[in-house]
């Protein structure tokens, strides 16, 4: 008789798998906790992405493909579903079936990693008071619209995953908002020497490690909107689009 490789994941191994998935099924968004009176009832179950105890057929369906990692029981090859998704992914086990949920928690795996980055890389604290300032501000000006006959274009700088909606956002942005926060900025500078350089150098930064792990122009705009957002001091994700689209203009992103 073969040995068995399954092993029980540990409870915080659970919770872990459960977290990745902000506690749905990744597949088709079910709930993977259920509240009965005043009990939580774990829905997930937790499936091998490379089957722990592969059939003959199975190591030939799926020999050369791409393993996430080289022990089974590893949380890179674990996943939380729910019962039918997990019922329907392993019952016939396919190739394509097999890509979908590599890509699925390559998928998974990159969001936590941004979402540590995140926390670990700081704004400055007065940066709020632009954020709180743009929120209710009203800044049409006709010297605004000046400046974009003045700007890089946005198509200049963006590569094409950013797509003509999105370059459209940042140039209206731009075109009302920029000289309006570039003044903000020198405020903040006359409450503290260097702060609005303090503040361009963590954007700079922040940009950088995004970039450095190949993520896509579009996916480093809205990670850097989360990023402002996660902090604390975002008010709306609006908000948020709007400065990182300043930063955009003024070279500390996709510089």
């Amino acid at each position: 008789m073969s040995n068995d490789n399954r092993k029980s994941p540990s409870p915080n191994l659970v919770h872990f798998l459960h977290h990745e998935v902000n506690g749905k099924c990744p597949i088709c968004s079910k709930k993977l906790v259920k509240k009965s009176k005043d009990r939580f009832h774990n829905l997930a179950e937790i499936a091998h992405i490379y089957p722990c105890n592969p059939k003959p057929e199975e190591e030939t369906l799926l020999n050369g493909e791409e393993r996430l990692g080289d022990d089974v029981n590893c949380e890179e090859n674990l996943i939380a579903l729910c019962k039918e998704c997990h019922r329907v992914f392993d019952n016939p086990r396919t190739v394509e079936g097999y890509r979908e949920m590599v890509a699925l928690k390559r998928e998974l795996i990159k969001q936590a990693n941004l979402k540590r980055q995140r926390a670990e890389c700081n704004i400055e604290i007065d940066f709020q008071d632009v954020l709180i300032w743009l929120h209710d501000a009203d800044v049409y000006t006709d010297e605004s619209i000046h400046l974009s006959l003045k700007a890089l274009k946005v198509s200049d700088k963006v590569d094409t995953t950013v797509k003509p909606n999105l370059k459209f956002k940042i140039t209206t942005n731009v075109t009302y908002y920029y000289l309006s926060i570039q003044q903000q900025l020198k405020i903040l500078d006359t409450k503290g020497m260097y702060t609005s350089e303090i503040i361009r150098t963590q954007v700079k930064t922040y940009y950088l490690k995004l970039k450095k792990i190949g993520l896509t122009h579009n996916e480093i705009f809205h990670e850097m909107c989360n990023w402002i957002l996660d902090s604390g001091i975002g008010k709306s994700i609006e908000t948020c689009e709007i400065v990182v689209s300043f930063f955009i203009q003024d070279c500390e992103v996709f510089s």
